[in-house]
């Protein structure tokens, strides 16, 4: 829709996708509606079929994982693709585990969980 909507110049080529608490909720917005340096922002890659991004890492409790800087790859069918319509999440092998391990980890050191 969005890439209709901007063909026909009705809304410029932006959305903002914002997760709000652990009880869900949030906006999904098209066009240009919140201006940083409210939200973050990154680029759409261009050309690409689907609403591809350049992930560049993954932090779990505020510490980034280390994983090869091949992990993240654009091209020959890799690459982040931002999808609102699914509830999975494709990760390769080698970051699964990474990101299993450093999740349960942080499970284990915290000894009280609440969600609010």
């Amino acid at each position: 829709m969005l890439s209709q909507l901007a063909a026909a110049c009705k809304v410029r080529k932006i959305f903002a996708h914002c997760l709000d608490t652990v009880r869900g909720g949030g906006i999904f917005a098209i066009g240009n509606v919140v201006q940083p340096p409210i939200v973050k922002t990154t680029p759409l890659v261009p050309n690409a079929t689907h609403y591809n991004v350049n992930l560049q890492g993954i932090s779990v409790g505020g510490a980034t994982l280390q994983l090869p800087t091949s992990t993240f790859d654009s091209g020959d069918s890799k690459g982040t693709i931002i999808d609102s319509g699914t509830t999975l999440a494709y990760l390769p092998r080698e970051v699964y585990r990474t990101l299993l391990t450093a999740v349960w980890e942080l499970l284990h050191e915290t000894n009280n969980l609440c969600a609010e």
